[in-house]
């Protein structure tokens, strides 16, 4: 029962109960060192969806798992289309 917490450090056969606890519900199949990322940024991004913020932290846990350690945080660039009236 060591770190069952911590979504980085949890055995990979807890990840689906972590997503279940957190409401997250993959309709794919996902990586399991991917799905340790989403799992702990996923309150954050829900938190903040919708928003500029929150699309950063949905970005920066995909761009952080699929690195490996490498710590060069990622260029994102927002375009906004004007909305027609």
């Amino acid at each position: 029962m060591v770190n069952v917490l911590d979504a980085t450090l949890v055995k990979d056969s807890m990840l689906q109960l972590m997503c279940t606890k957190i409401g997250f519900f993959p309709s794919i199949e996902i990586d399991n060192h991917i799905l340790k990322y989403i799992i702990a940024s996923f309150p954050y991004i829900i938190k903040n969806k919708g928003s500029e913020l929150g699309i950063r932290y949905a970005v920066n846990a995909i761009v952080r798992s699929e690195s490996y350690g490498h710590q060069i945080p990622p260029t994102i660039e927002i375009l906004t289309l004007p909305l027609d009236n």
